[in-house]
């Protein structure tokens, strides 16, 4: 049986907001199938944005910085270290 993954990634300067949420929402409704699990990795995200994604059965992910060339191996390691807990039940 395949598992069906959404992710999207925001790698903002600032925090994403609840109307990015909302857009991708409307994203996956728009898919041929429900994914069984959906990702949203964000640099950072405000309260509110957090609360509609979660509401939405998103798995939010802050990074806590933008990724640049220079800071990938930072980042993968912290979105690794953030995801493993979930994956690893």
């Amino acid at each position: 049986m395949p598992i069906y993954v959404y992710a999207s990634c925001k790698n903002y300067s600032r925090s994403v907001s609840r109307d990015v949420v909302i857009q991708e929402v409307g994203r996956v409704l728009m898919l041929p199938f429900r994914p069984h699990i959906m990702l949203l990795v964000t640099s950072s995200i405000d309260k509110n944005a957090r609360i509609t994604a979660s509401r939405a059965g998103f798995i939010v992910v802050e990074v806590g910085f933008k990724v640049t060339k220079e800071n990938f191996d930072r980042a993968y390691r912290v979105l690794r270290a953030k995801l493993n807990p979930i994956f690893k039940k």
